[in-house]
């Protein structure tokens, strides 16, 4: 990393968890004309081809960020993740086995010492500072609609048996 963010660290790690069998992340950081990015995708468990998924919204946000100079931060992120969605849709529609692939996404930009951040489904940026973790993100899930709502709390809806209901994510046409 150039000294340019020697003030940021980036690590990366990824696990298949207790769950799964397979591991559907894809992730990375670089260095683009727009900043410093770190993006992670996770394909939707128990879907067709959510590591394809989550692979080709990487590479289109990588892609996207380097090409495009000159936006808002905020209007780049939407964007990196609009060319995400259509990389996956295009490439279900191409190869119809993938159809209903999706994946989650998180990505932040490092931009002028700040740091903008994107996401879509329920995966999560925290911050860590002080040692102490704060969640930076809000899922965008059925059991947060219901805390949202005051229906239920925080600590029920980790136990909630829709849980893992997202609301958003990539793959969706509209």
């Amino acid at each position: 990393m150039s000294d340019s963010f020697n003030y940021c660290h980036v690590a990366e790690l990824t696990d298949v968890g207790c769950k799964r069998k397979a591991n559907e992340d894809w992730l990375t950081h670089f260095e683009s004309p727009n900043g410093l990015v770190a993006v992670v995708c996770d394909g939707m468990g128990g879907h067709v081809g959510g590591q394809i998924a989550s692979h080709t919204a990487v590479e289109a946000i990588e892609r996207y960020m380097m090409q495009q100079r000159n936006e808002t931060p905020q209007q780049l992120i939407i964007d990196a993740i609009n060319a995400a969605n259509t990389a996956i849709l295009n490439r279900a529609a191409s190869q119809p086995e993938l159809n209903g692939m999706g994946s989650t996404c998180v990505m932040l930009l490092v931009r002028n010492d700040k740091v903008y951040i994107g996401s879509v489904g329920d995966s999560r940026i925290y911050l860590i500072r002080n040692h102490r973790i704060k969640q930076l993100t809000v899922d965008q899930s059925y059991v947060q609609m219901l805390v949202d709502a005051g229906s239920i709390t925080p600590e029920e809806a980790e136990r909630h048996p829709r849980k893992n209901e997202i609301t958003n994510a990539l793959g969706l046409p509209n």
